[in-house]
């Protein structure tokens, strides 16, 4: 019984480890695609721009979709920011 705590205990905890990277990443990717599109605007690339806005907004909708957008939100302004 005492094993199979453990076991699952341990399990727990990887895939919390893990979706805490994949969480960091996606912010990372999100605030990469935003920045991008700031460009594509001043470049007047308007279809482009808006092509990357609409792919950075798909990692806050997943974020949404998983109740963790709060904490999405937060790393994301940390990324864009560069802090």
């Amino acid at each position: 019984m005492k094993q199979n705590i453990r076991y699952y205990l341990l399990i727990f905890i990887l895939l919390g480890a893990t979706s805490c990277s994949s969480l960091d990443g996606d912010a990372k990717k999100a605030a990469d695609l935003s920045k991008k599109s700031i460009e594509y605007t001043k470049e007047m690339k308007f279809d482009k721009a808006e092509k990357t806005y609409k792919e950075s907004q798909e990692y806050f909708r997943k974020y949404e979709e998983k109740g963790l957008l709060k904490e999405f939100a937060k790393r994301y302004n940390e990324h864009l920011l560069g802090q």
